[in-house]
């Protein structure tokens, strides 16, 4: 298909863009059920009581497929940034002189 290539190197590029931009920080999950619809009523109800979640971006939905042996289970996680670091203080503190 004419083009293919040129469109998939360009969404490797912007989701390498994107992915850069990102504050560093980690994903915890916050919710798993076995059905996706529970799992997308919790994300709803999660980003009207908490705004700065209103970002999709800082949601993820994970798919768990348990094939023969577990049922197929979805987890909703929730992008934590990282703190920011503590500046180095040079300074010793001083001891107060009696």
């Amino acid at each position: 298909m004419p083009g293919q290539r040129k469109r998939k190197r360009s969404r490797e590029r912007e989701l390498r863009r994107a992915e850069a931009a990102r504050t560093p920080g980690r994903w915890e999950r916050v919710f798993h059920a076995p059905s996706y619809a529970e799992c997308r009523e919790y994300a709803i109800r999660l980003a009207g009581e908490r705004p700065e979640l209103a970002d999709p971006a800082l949601l993820r939905f994970d798919m768990f497929c348990g094939r023969l042996q577990h049922p197929t289970t979805y987890a909703l996680s929730v992008f934590v940034p990282d703190p920011p670091a503590a500046p180095d203080c040079t300074e010793t503190p001083q001891s107060p002189e009696a």
